[in-house]
Formats: structure tokens, C-alpha cells, sequence
């Protein structure tokens, strides 16, 4: 069992034992406490979290993952079957030829033909229904989430087809729709055709409009676009005219989060309504195209009309950039500051323009580069010579001879026949490498030496030796992970060259590509040997642990542990923060933080050799714990949360004075049931905020004390130790 991630290589483990106070002699070394709380506080990276050790042989599992979910084919027996990220599994048979995975989280078989089931291997319609293909899974607009699958509907009879094909959509509970032609599903309603004319139905099958419209779709969970008799209007769920739009025809509805736009045209030209019908780009436009750019929250749009494209921005509105050159020689790139970057390939220029149009800069380009944020860009002419800006147009380089200048997060790095040169995001040179090439990419570089390989952080420095044989990304482009190749195995890097899984790998990990789209990119199969394992990845910003919400009350304390290495995960991604603790765990924490190997202590139920020996015995030796008998210490009993600030007191005395005022338990109600050994450590604690009670007015000091509190008191206690220091 692995957990792997970022900076955290301290196995968790904290210990306890309280009878009587002994006073502890000092530490056996030095600790800096400040360091330990700016370790803790720093922003958790990336990291790769083991979810299940190789120990699945399968002849293939599919590394496209639907939610936690994904297919194998299991070696030997050849049976399909489906799995979760932890090696359950949850389906296996031998009686399909093929077995995909849809989005909606609804198994496609193929039998006699392609048939859909639940995970668990339940048939959710009439079997030799369909032919020709897999299903393709298709979201609620109104939700974002896949939960349908559509398809052609084919009869069979005695294994001949009978009848023409018909679409049929079905949901994971088996209910199916099926008509002509399907529409979008918008909050569990579907527009449908029968007889060539459209009509609206939800999917258990109750009509919401007659089969009478010569074209129908959902805008919105509550009005659609029709077109009837010629006639083009906005409805709402009862079928009546909220506005008549008039001779207009039905292009594409963009649907997007944040607003509907719908693309039409009229006898001559095209435009774009709202949802409510409402003009968001005026009928003037021969043509318009519409893309999606990571800084917009809505589609951008491109209007052609007299010759030339007009770059209409967010939503259709706010400027209009007139591009020149036809339809396709002109390429958009947003800027930050509302600037843009227009390149025009025939006329061998690159301008910024701001949204009234305005030209701020010209420049001849061959080629550019743009940060994905829009923060920086570069522009080279044909000869090799070209710049590095800021989005403000703050010129950072001029440089000549160059192949390239590309961006890292924060670097810039221009690419000469032989060199590579990185400097600061100032512009100001960090190092030249020579006798290479390499690609550039966000989070770090990869150096090509004759046909090996070397992988460089984004200042340029190596972070491993030119060892390897090739590279292999993963995830995406912009993800701090990579993989090296060495002798037909391969091995995980981040971006500082640690390596994150410990053994070499019989095939790279793949570049998931559903990460963006569903965000279940972040699971993959890895395999070591014959047998396959699943990982996770955890990308910068990510919770550290996957029960460990950002939105729970002790996220930032187990971040906080996690970074500083005090406390670890309990295995396949958990952090488990609603567990209790043993005696056999808090003294282990402190141990590492400053402990030393002592001699035994006389435990018969610590033997040498397990993990939490050398710190029971460290402790005991500091008159941190004493056992619960001359020759006991029970280091798998519960610790409670008076136990647990007691020892924390005791371990504070190693570094000088801690005591606490008795009246700060004036305020707790339940303060009488605190044991006679620990109420000047709750005191202490609860004067220097270390706890805080259950409620307002009780401490239950009896209670156990999970993960989730005692990761809580610990960040407390460290940034209390390095105030003081």
C-alpha cells in the first residue's frame, strides 16, 4: 500500500500513554518549528496517489475512465467486465464479444449486437435491439450530467434486421424513448420525431407537445425554438407563442453554462438570438463560426460579411475587431487586459488590437506563442528574430537565431539550434544549456541530448541526467507530471525530478484525455509486470486526499500535516479523518520530528521491529508517555483528547516552560471530569488555543480523538511552537 504525493514521506502515526508526570529532559535535537509551520502552509502541488497495487492480471484494461469506473478484459479466461478505481469488481462475463463504457455510467455490450446494461451487468432494454455501433452517451443540457445513451434502434428477428433504422434514447433505469429523430435532452425532456414532424415528451414517456412542428428545440429548461407553417417563434412548456420571430431558420443552439445563444438565419443572412429570442448579434453576417477561449465565460463569435471577419468577442458583444484576409487566414488569440493578438499568415503580421479595434502594435511574424492565461506572449519573424511581451505590451527580450520562444509558468525559454536559453519572466537571463533541444511546457522542460533525454525544471536546471531513451506525457499538456523512458520500463516524475512512484512500470501511464471534459482524467491504470494497478492524479489545487473536501472544517489542518510531513494518509487516496487514533500514533509524529533511537523501555507489547517502537521508547525515555503498567504500554487502545494534550504539553516541556492558568477551564461545564494528571495540560491547551471545546461550553475530555481533530491541534501547536521560538 502506497501513497505517494507531494513532500509527504513521514508514515503517520501518533502514540500516547498518560499516567503519571514525569518532567521530560530536553530534546534530542533541534527543531525549528517556523520551518516546520512554512512547510505546512506552503501550497500543496501535484502528487499521485496509489489506489490499488498492481495485483489485477488483465489481458487489457481500458484507461478511459467514466466517473471511477472503467472495462477490462481479463486475461486467461478473455472475460469483460468492469472495475472501479480500487480493483473492485463489479461485472465479469463471458458473454459479450466487447464491452465499452459510456459517460452516462451505461455499459454497451455487444452480443448479436450492441446492447446497453447497468454496471452491475443488469440488461436495461430487450436484448438484439441495436445494431451498427456503440451507443454514444448524451447529457441533460439543464445539468451538465451524461445520464442517457442514444442510438439507432434496429429490429431483429431470427437474426435478420426488420424495419429501417429508428433512434432511441435510454436513461440507467431502462425507460427508452424511441422515434425518427431524437433532440437534446434538456431537465429530463426531449424533443422527438414521428411522421417527419417534431413534438416534446419526458423520457418515462408523458407528451408535452403533439408531433406538429417542422423543427423544435429546448433553449432553456422552459422554452424551446419552434418552427411551424413557415413561421419561426419562442414557446414555453404549454406549446404558446412567447415571441414570434418570424421567417427564420435554425442553425445551432450553444448551449453553454452561463447562457443560451441560439445561431439562425433569415432569407439572407445570419444572426444570434438569446434564449428568449432577443438579437445578441444583428442579421448582417454571411457566415458566423463561434469558438470557446478559456478566459470567456460564454462562446466568442466570427462574422463574415463584405470580405472580411469580424471578431465579435464574448457573447457577441462589447467590440468588433475587422480581420483581414479570408475566412481562414486570420487566427484570434485573447490577451489579458481585453487586449488581442491578430496574426494574419498571408500578410506576414501580428497586431494587438483592444476591443474598439484599435492597433497598439505590428509586428512581422512567422510564428507566435501564446500563454495559455494569456499573460505572455512571443512573436518571431522568418529569420529568427523576435520578441517576448507581457500582456500590458511590456517588451521583456529581443532576441536573433531563435527556433522558438515558448513560456513556462514561470520562465521564458528561447530555443536555438544548439541551445536552449531561459530567463526570468523580467526578461533577465537565468542560464543557457547547450548542446540540446527540447520542448517547453508549463510546469517543466524536457532536453534532448543526441537520443537521450533529460528532464529540466522551467529555470532550466536538470533535475535528472541524460539517462533516458524517451518521454511520455501525462495527462495533458499542462499537467507537472511526465514520464521517462529507460530500457522498455518507465518511470513517474513531477516537476521538481522526484520520483513518485517507487518501481519501474511495464507501459507509461496515458495521457488521459477526459480530464477537461468529465473530470475523471484524473484516474489511470499503470501496470508493473503482467498485473495492473490504478492511480490517481492530484494536480495542483486539488484536495489532498479524496475525503477530504476543501469545503470540511479541517481540510487546511490535514493539508497543513500532510505538507509539514506530519501526518500521512491511510492508504488509496484516504486520509480516513473521522477515524480514531491509537496510543500507537502521536508520539510516532513527534519522533519524527525530533526523536532519537533509544534503547527499550521494558514493553512486552512493543516488540522491536514494529513501526512504533523506537518512538514508544523515545518517548518513554523523555517522560513524554508512561505505560499503563511497569510493563504495558497497549499501543493499539484509543486516544482521548485529554491524553492527547497532555503529551503534546509534556512534549512542549522539552523546549522550555509550558503550564497553563487553571481559570481558563472556568468556561466548560464538564471541566470536572478532566483526570487529575491532565488538567494543567488542558488548561494549557486551551489557553494557548490548541483545543477548543465540543460546544461552547463542554471539552469532553474522555472522548477519542480522530484524525480530523488531532491533524487540527497539531497545526495549532506548531504554529504556537514557532511564535515562540
Amino acid at each position: 500500500m502506497r501513497k505517494i504525493s507531494r513532500g509527504v514521506a513521514v508514515i503517520l502515526a501518533l502514540a500516547m500513554c498518560f499516567t503519571a508526570l514525569c518532567l521530560p529532559a530536553a530534546a534530542d535535537r533541534e527543531v525549528d518549528f517556523g520551518a516546520l509551520a512554512e512547510q505546512g502552509e506552503t501550497e500543496p502541488g501535484d502528487g499521485v496517489i496509489i489506489l490499488s497495487e498492481p495485483g489485477m492480471y488483465a489481458r487489457h484494461i481500458e484507461n478511459r475512465f467514466v466517473g471511477k469506473y472503467t472495462t477490462f478484459r481479463e486475461a486467461g479466461t478473455d472475460a469483460y467486465g468492469i472495475v472501479d478505481c480500487s480493483g473492485k469488481v463489479y461485472w465479469k462475463t463471458t458473454a459479450v464479444k466487447d464491452l465499452v463504457l459510456t459517460r452516462a455510467e451505461i455499459a454497451v455490450a455487444m452480443t448479436k449486437g450492441w446492447q446497453p446494461f447497468s454496471l452491475n451487468g443488469k440488461l436495461l432494454c430487450p436484448e438484439n435491439w441495436y445494431s451498427g455501433g456503440e451507443l454514444n452517451a448524451v447529457k441533460d443540457q439543464a445539468t451538465g450530467k451524461y445520464e442517457y445513451v442514444i442510438g439507432k434502434y434496429r429490429h431483429f428477428e431470427d437474426g435478420a434486421v426488420i424495419g429501417s433504422p429508428e433512434a432511441i434514447i435510454v436513461d440507467q433505469k431502462g425507460r427508452c424513448l424511441q422515434a425518427e429523430e431524437l433532440g437534446a435532452v434538456y431537465n429530463g425532456k426531449i424533443p422527438y420525431r414521428k411522421n417527419g414532424k417534431w413534438g416534446l415528451e419526458t423520457l418515462d414517456g408523458t407528451t408535452l407537445l403533439p408531433c406538429e412542428y417542422d423543427d423544435l428545440r429546448l433553449v432553456s429548461a422552459d422554452r424551446l425554438i419552434a418552427v411551424k407553417d413557415g413561421s419561426c417563434s419562442i414557446l414555453n412548456l404549454q406549446g404558446e407563442v412567447v415571441k414570434s420571430l418570424g421567417d427564420l431558420t435554425v442553425q445551432m443552439v450553444l448551449d453553454h453554462p452561463s447562457e443560451t445563444r441560439i445561431i439562425a438565419k433569415n432569407t439572407e443572412f445570419f444572426g444570434v438570438l438569446t434564449a428568449d429570442g432577443e438579437t445578441a448579434i444583428p442579421f448582417i453576417y454571411d457566415q458566423i463560426h463561434f469558438e470557446y477561449y478559456s478566459m470567456y465565460s460564454t462562446p466568442c463569435y466570427k462574422g463574415y460579411t463584405q470580405g472580411k471577419w469580424h471578431f465579435l468577442g464574448e457573447a457577441g458583444a462589447g467590440f468588433d475587431l475587422t480581420l483581414e484576409g479570408g475566412q481562414w487566414d486570420s487566427a484570434v488569440e485573447p490577451l489579458q487586459n481585453n487586449l488581442f493578438l491578430v496574426a494574419n499568415h498571408e500578410a506576414g503580421t501580428c497586431r494587438v488590437m483592444d476591443q474598439t479595434g484599435e492597433v497598439l502594435l505590428t509586428i512581422p511574424y512567422s510564428n507566435y506563442e501564446v500563454r495559455r492565461d494569456g499573460a505572455y506572449f512571443s512573436v518571431i519573424d522568418s529569420e529568427g528574430s523576435g520578441s517576448a511581451y507581457r500582456a500590458d505590451l511590456t517588451k521583456l527580450l529581443d532576441f536573433t537565431a531563435a527556433r522558438g520562444c515558448a513560456f513556462t509558468k514561470d520562465s521564458i525559454t528561447v530555443k536555438k539550434s544548439s541551445a536552449i536559453e531561459f530567463y526570468d519572466l523580467n526578461g533577465s537571463l537565468l542560464r543557457s544549456v547547450e548542446n540540446v533541444t527540447g520542448t517547453t511546457f508549463l510546469q517543466y522542460v524536457t532536453l534532448w541530448r543526441g537520443n537521450k533525454v533529460a528532464l529540466a525544471s522551467t529555470q532550466g536546471e536538470l533535475l535528472t541526467d541524460f539517462s533516458f531513451d524517451d518521454e511520455h506525457l501525462v495527462i495533458n499538456l499542462f499537467s507537472p507530471l511526465v514520464m521517462l523512458q529507460k530500457d522498455e520500463s518507465y518511470y513517474l516524475y513531477n516537476n521538481r525530478g522526484e520520483l513518485v512512484y517507487p518501481d519501474a512500470m511495464s507501459e507509461p501511464v496515458a495521457w488521459n484525455y477526459g480530464w477537461e471534459e468529465t473530470g475523471s482524467g484524473q484516474y489511470s491504470t499503470f501496470r508493473v509486470g503482467e498485473k495492473y494497478g490504478f492511480l490517481q492524479f492530484r494536480l495542483e489545487g486539488d484536495p489532498l486526499f479524496v475525503d477530504t473536501p476543501a469545503s470540511a472544517w479541517y481540510a487546511g489542518a490535514v493539508t497543513f500535516c500532510a505538507n509539514a510531513g506530519l501526518m500521512n494518509g491511510t492508504g488509496y487516496g484516504k486520509f480516513d479523518p473521522k477515524k480514531q487514533m491509537t496510543r500507537a500514533m502521536l508520539v510516532q509524529v513527534l519522533y519524527n520530528i525530533s526523536g532519537e533511537k533509544t534503547a527499550s523501555q521494558g514493553f512486552t507489547d512493543v516488540p522491536d521491529g514494529k513501526w512504533y517502537a523506537d518512538a514508544v521508547n523515545w518517548a518513554a525515555a523523555k517522560g513524554i508517555v508512561n505505560g499503563v503498567t511497569a510493563t504495558q504500554f497497549r499501543p493499539n487502545a484509543y486516544v482521548t483528547r485529554e491524553q492527547m494534550v497532555t503529551i503534546l504539553q509534556r512534549y512542549a516541556q522539552l523546549f522550555g516552560e509550558a503550564s497553563g492558568d487553571a481559570a481558563a477551564l472556568n468556561a466548560f461545564t464538564d471541566a470536572g471530569q478532566i483526570s487529575a494528571y491532565a488538567k494543567d495540560a488542558m488548561a494549557w491547551a486551551v489557553e494557548n488555543g490548541i483545543i477548543t471545546g465540543k460546544t461552547a461550553t463542554t471539552l469532553v475530555p474522555k472522548g477519542y480523538a480522530t484524525r480530523a481533530e488531532i491533524a487540527t491541534v497539531l497545526q495549532r501547536f506548531v504554529t504556537l511552537m514557532a511564535a515562540k521560538q
